[in-house]
């Protein structure tokens, strides 16, 4: 690694453990090839997601990472929550394909009280507006949170889907 990526690793370590803090920084680096501040400052919250090669998630884990991702998201990321449930809000950065989303939203509703639902309404907007798409999700599985989760024992390598229908990722954006 880099003598910038070491540097970044010691940046987040302030609430990391620096292991962790190392893997998020190897990672990032490793699909994007560049760090900016901004990703640093990501990179310290939520729980960090690889959906597809080039597109990333980061799942809020209270009001306050809402909060702060909410801030952080560029102008280019979208922004998935749930409709009329509360729980996390997700930023999605990179090619937002439809699955992507769809994946985004399924984590969302994951990681909050619907879990155990058969099925959610979510919402994607892009940072600084109020138009929404509504999307139907259902909650992401055990197996497909913990093969896309970036630093777990099985997770961030290699993105696998639950389902077999997964388009190829592109470069378009959901509109």
């Amino acid at each position: 690694m880099s003598g910038d990526g070491k540097r970044a690793a010691g940046l987040l370590s302030g609430g990391l453990d620096s292991r962790l803090a190392l893997a998020l920084v190897r990672e990032l680096l490793e699909h994007e090839g560049h760090l900016e501040v901004r990703d640093v400052s990501i990179l310290k919250l939520g729980r960090q997601f690889r959906l597809s090669p080039r597109t990333k998630a980061v799942v809020g884990r209270d009001e306050a990472e809402n909060a702060k991702i909410e801030v952080l998201a560029a102008p280019t990321d979208f922004l998935v929550g749930l409709e009329d449930i509360p729980g996390p809000t997700v930023l999605v950065r990179g090619p937002a394909v439809e699955c992507n989303i769809a994946t985004a939203a399924s984590l969302a509703a994951r990681y909050s009280k619907a879990r155990r639902l058969t099925s959610v309404r979510a919402t994607r907007r892009c940072r600084g507006t109020l138009d929404a798409t509504v999307i139907e999700a259902d909650p992401a599985t055990e197996a497909l949170a913990a093969t896309a989760r970036i630093g777990s024992a099985t997770g961030g390598r290699r993105v696998r889907r639950a389902a077999s229908t997964r388009p190829a990722d592109t470069d378009r954006r959901t509109t």
